[in-house]
């Protein structure tokens, strides 16, 4: 979820301006990307509890978070228009997620230790803003797609390899010694 809320919060307009040239949606988009936290962790939790035969336990969860979902829909569009949904659903993931972490914690004891996932989610807020800097010094000097791409690619694998996903060494080394050979052979 950080990886593309690192995406989506800065990028969101331009993203749908390239690919649907419609700004309005990236507007929304970019507004309702920290939803993305909440969503993932209940979708993972959810799984998990599923896994360990907690079904009724984890259906109960959903059902809790999805009548705050639709009772949220419902009351919010008179206040906040269309953002209502985002608000529910953002609400609604993350009482379920609360509900099922409890759940998790109780049978399992996998909460003993969240550091690795508040150190991931708090990460992401520094990359946004490298995002923002980059988008604003590149879309005015390079064509969009260019700029998109550099301007979330960049960030996008600093969080991969910050978060140890990508090693960034190994995979200078494997390009250096492919260079090299491709050189050496050139040579012959």
């Amino acid at each position: 979820a950080a990886l593309f809320t690192i995406l989506y919060i800065p990028l969101g307009k331009e993203i749908t301006s390239f690919v649907f040239k419609d700004e309005f949606s990236g507007v929304y988009l970019s507004n309702v990307a920290l939803m993305l936290y909440p969503l993932g962790l209940n979708q993972i939790s959810t799984s998990i509890l599923n896994s360990m035969g907690l079904e009724k336990k984890s259906f109960f969860n959903y059902a809790v978070g999805a009548a705050i979902l639709m009772i949220l829909t419902l009351a919010l569009p008179k206040y906040v228009g269309i953002y209502a949904v985002a608000i529910g659903g953002a609400a609604g993931s993350v009482v379920t997620s609360f509900l099922n972490l409890n759940a998790l914690n109780k049978n399992a004891r996998i909460l003993d230790n969240p550091k690795k996932t508040a150190l991931a989610i708090l990460l992401s807020f520094p990359l946004i803003a490298l995002t923002c800097l980059l988008k604003n010094l590149l879309f005015f000097k390079i064509p969009p797609f260019f700029a998109i791409a550099i301007s979330g690619g960049i960030p996008m694998i600093l969080y991969l390899a910050a978060c140890g996903i990508f090693d960034v060494t190994r995979f200078y080394k494997t390009t250096r010694k492919k260079s090299l050979k491709k050189r050496d052979k050139s040579k012959k």
